[in-house]
């Protein structure tokens, strides 16, 4: 499905290198991306009227993949998430989306991490907080 975006169309992401599935937790846990992405992109597609009338279908797609690579960059270390999120959010301003939703979209991820994998995740958890809130917007 495509959505209409002023004259372009978006389409759901597709080709190219896909973000990590999973990685691995000190205590040797899996946390696995895809799953906590799509929640975290459907918890702010519930709160983003705009996002769903400007995007629909694909843009919700686009949220969770986004949001997988953010979760990948930030089980990397907060200077490789820091980095990655700098590239990011230059992208997504020069295509007219509000920092202020992927500032969102960070945080629920955080959140959802935090739920699913407590303290074992706590520096992953911490880095997405931290550099949520220090996102420009």
């Amino acid at each position: 499905m495509t959505s209409s975006r002023g004259s372009e169309v978006l389409r759901p992401p597709r080709g190219g290198s896909p973000p990590r599935d999973s990685v691995a937790l000190a205590t040797g846990e899996a946390v696995f991306l895809a799953p906590i992405a799509a929640e975290a992109a459907q918890r702010h597609w519930a709160d983003t009227p705009e996002d769903r009338e400007r995007y629909g279908d694909a843009g919700l797609a686009w949220c969770a993949h986004d949001t997988q690579y953010i979760l990948s960059w930030a089980f990397l270390g907060r200077s490789v998430l820091a980095a990655q999120l700098a590239w990011l959010a230059r992208v997504l301003a020069a295509r007219g989306y509000p920092l202020e939703h992927l500032r969102r979209v960070i945080k629920l991820a955080a959140d959802v991490v935090e739920e699913r994998h407590g303290d074992a995740a706590a520096e992953a958890v911490a880095s997405l907080r931290a550099e949520a809130a220090s996102l420009p917007v």
